[in-house]
């Protein structure tokens, strides 16, 4: 597919519809493996598994802020 326009800030940007799909389909995934993983949970789990959802939650922080700030910057 090709690259599509739209607007951002005032100003015309270019995106790709086939990497927002894939997005779309991972973040979908993500929040299928995120239930798993609140289905599966105990009071005691190992350090690696403690410190893996860390990284996870500081990842995906940055991300919804990122998008917040840009969804808020283009209004």
């Amino acid at each position: 597919m090709k690259a599509r326009k739209y607007k951002h800030g005032g100003k015309v940007e270019m995106y790709n519809p086939e990497t927002m799909e894939m997005a779309m389909t991972q973040v979908t995934a993500m929040m299928d493996k995120l239930k798993r993983i609140q289905k599966h949970m105990t009071v005691d789990v190992d350090a690696w598994v403690a410190s893996k959802i860390t990284l996870a939650d500081d990842y995906l922080t940055s991300v919804a802020d990122y998008l917040q700030y840009e969804n808020d910057e283009s209004k």
